[in-house]
């Protein structure tokens, strides 16, 4: 039952209040006093259109709220316990709209989409006449009224039940087909990444040989310059080279064990060192025999170290890191392929396991509940008819069954399931 209507800054009225008793109710005016605003106020809290024109003029928002007093086992508190909004058996409604033309919608204090206003006003309210409102112009009405006038009232809801979980099966359907898809395109990916590795073919310490190469070869001048500074100063300068200092010193040294035999500990130090020094000069030496600019070489070892580096970051690892990679794809990749797909069954909405009645055995209680409601008489005229010269359809379909066998489909060896019942 409507309690009361609460209107603020609506088109021309500043705010008006009006509280309503059990019974019949009326408004009357003459023209102009503003009934009908009430009706659209009303219409606007209901899920109405808004814009900014409904706003008084110098306010800056409007606001219309109603409330209703809703039994326990009226439809509207049926749906508001159901969406979590009910408030011991009441039902406020708020509408707010601002100058902007911006409006929020509240149930019960609760903010809600304007499709739940309109959902619980179509429940709370009819507005009879030239209004959105009316329930006869809705389509869902219109079926439930027709619905009850055929008696089919428990068959549309057995019906709506297993579209609802046709709906649900189809998602799901449509679910594992993505997940289906998914899972090829990870597994596309997989094989591009292995054949990548695989045609990289990177082997273990070689990005730390290849790092150490080039940076050998791209200074290969200065290299030159310190070994040959080096050298000059060890072993090939003609004035003051270690080895010829040390050698020079030994050579002292021997000359005065005569004198002092306790040098010889350090006579014996020295020869080992001029050996020491004149095998670092000779493995110098080699070196720089060896040493010399390759800039083909230089460019392959860059431009291999470059894809390394560029692999490294698509996976995500270290450098290092790389070499190690691809036996841990080639596993991902057979894990992948050893996940079995499922098999696209048929919907079966009607619940797991049970058997689906054909569609002529519908029609056939169909046909059935028809003739018990014609009754004896017409259904005597309608088999006489029907069965008239001896072309009844019974004796039609028997031949029929007799010329092809029974339970088969023409030109298939396959058998069909049963289209009726015998007897």
């Amino acid at each position: 039952m409507l309690q009361l209507i609460l209107v603020k800054n609506y088109a021309v009225i500043d705010e008006v209040e009006l509280e309503f008793d059990a019974g019949f109710s009326v408004l009357t005016g003459e023209t102009g006093a503003g009934k009908s605003i009430l009706v659209d106020a009303l219409g606007l809290v209901l899920g109405d259109r808004a814009d900014a024109s409904t706003v008084r003029h110098g306010a800056e928002r409007a606001e219309v709220s109603v409330l209703f007093e809703c039994p326990s086992d009226h439809p509207a508190a049926v749906w508001l316990e159901a969406h979590g909004l009910d408030d011991e058996g009441r039902c406020a409604l708020r509408r707010l709209v601002t100058r902007e033309g911006r409006s929020r919608a509240f149930i019960n204090n609760q903010p809600v989409t304007l499709q739940d206003l309109r959902l619980i006003g179509g429940l709370l309210v009819d507005i009879h006449g030239q209004h959105a409102h009316q329930s006869l112009l809705h389509s869902a009405t219109q079926r439930e009224l027709l619905d009850a006038h055929g008696e089919l009232t428990e068959l549309a809801a057995q019906t709506a039940a297993t579209f609802a979980a046709f709906k649900q099966a189809a998602a799901e359907r449509d679910a594992q087909q993505a997940r289906s898809s998914e899972r090829d395109a990870q597994l596309e990916l997989l094989r591009f990444q292995v054949a990548e590795l695989e045609q990289l073919a990177l082997e273990d310490g070689e990005q730390q040989a290849l790092t150490a190469e080039q940076s050998r070869l791209a200074n290969v001048d200065r290299l030159l310059q310190g070994l040959n500074e080096s050298l000059d100063r060890l072993y090939e300068s003609d004035d003051g080279a270690a080895y010829a200092q040390v050698a020079q010193a030994r050579r002292t040294l021997e000359g005065l064990l005569e004198h002092d035999p306790g040098l010889q500990i350090a006579a014996e130090r020295l020869a080992a060192a001029e050996i020491e020094l004149q095998e670092a000069a000779s493995d110098l030496a080699r070196y720089r025999e060896r040493l010399e600019a390759d800039p083909q070489r230089l460019d392959y070892v860059s431009g291999r170290l470059a894809k390394i580096r560029a692999l490294a970051r698509r996976h995500r690892v270290e450098d290092g890191a790389l070499a190690g990679l691809l036996p841990v794809l080639h596993e991902r990749l057979e894990g992948g392929r050893e996940i079995p797909r499922r098999h696209q069954q048929p919907v079966d909405a009607t619940g797991v396991g049970a058997r689906r009645e054909p569609q002529v055995g519908r029609v056939g209680r169909f046909r059935r509940s028809r003739r018990a409601r014609f009754g004896p008489a017409r259904r005597a005229r309608h088999d006489a008819r029907a069965f008239a010269g001896g072309r009844g359809r019974q004796d039609g379909r028997s031949r029929r069954r007799e010329r092809l066998g029974p339970n088969r489909i023409p030109g298939s060896p396959e058998p069909r399931p049963a289209l009726y019942r015998a007897g």
